[in-house]
């Protein structure tokens, strides 16, 4: 851990072709879980990163399906895990897209709370031309949050770049320097400033269904009001906020 940042980069940096093998599975829900059960004076942001030459090509299609087609059950089941991990741990999870993110990589990206990428940064699904659909959650994600015609065409197999991407929402930013996941850790440190406390916070929040989200945010601001008291942050006083 830096700066209150765990990064895991969950393949080898020089794999031109990395995928989500059960192995690399296995290595995110291993660090996302040592990141969930640390407690208060663990990390604060979670930054998931791919090799150099791509984010992740997506699943093992070899592993999932056979030569009669029988679909690996345990692995597609394992996927799902994996990535509602990703999506219920307690910090933000950043994933740093670089290069190509394809099928089951652009689902992690998408199981991700913040998701910046590299100018060489290429998003797509391309199960639909071969006759299949996405298996991680990727359509109702991209449905769900992101609405809009171009979500059909990606849905079908179109590819867009980061600056296509950025104008969607679905990525934050892009980097400034020719080595993107050195620049990433540095923002996700800046972000970890806050605290672990803060960030858990404003993640529970924006999970929260829309029914109870102003009652979540409202004990949120009572539980860190507490804190604040509790380590004696508020002594003397403090200008209102917002203020000078």
């Amino acid at each position: 851990m830096s700066g209150g940042v765990a990064h895991l980069r969950f393949v080898a940096a020089e794999d031109p072709r990395p995928r989500l093998t059960p192995e690399v599975l296995e290595r995110i829900a291993t660090a996302v879980a040592e990141v969930t059960a640390a407690g208060d004076d663990g990390p604060a942001v979670l930054l998931l990163s791919g090799s150099r030459r791509a984010f992740a090509l997506g699943a093992d299609l070899g592993r999932l399906l056979d030569r009669d087609r029988t679909v690996d059950d345990a692995y597609l089941r394992r996927g799902h895990e994996v990535l509602e991990a990703i999506r219920s741990c307690p910090v933000p999870v950043i994933a740093m897209v670089d290069g190509l993110a394809l099928g089951g990589g652009f689902e992690l990206a998408l199981a991700a709370d913040i998701r910046w990428a590299s100018r060489r940064a290429v998003f797509g699904l391309p199960e639909a031309p071969q006759g299949l659909v996405p298996a991680w959650g990727a359509l109702p994600a991209l449905f769900r949050d992101f609405p809009g015609a171009l979500i059909w065409e990606i849905a079908l197999g179109r590819r867009i770049g980061a600056g296509e991407a950025r104008q969607l929402g679905l990525v934050g930013r892009i980097a400034t320097e020719r080595d993107a996941t050195a620049w990433a850790l540095a923002g996700a440190e800046e972000l970890a400033a806050a605290g672990r406390a803060t960030l858990a916070a404003i993640k529970s929040i924006r999970r929260a269904p829309a029914a109870v989200a102003a009652s979540t945010e409202q004990a949120a601001f009572h539980e860190l009001a507490w804190r604040l008291d509790a380590y004696g942050m508020r002594a003397g006083g403090h200008a209102a906020i917002g203020g000078a």
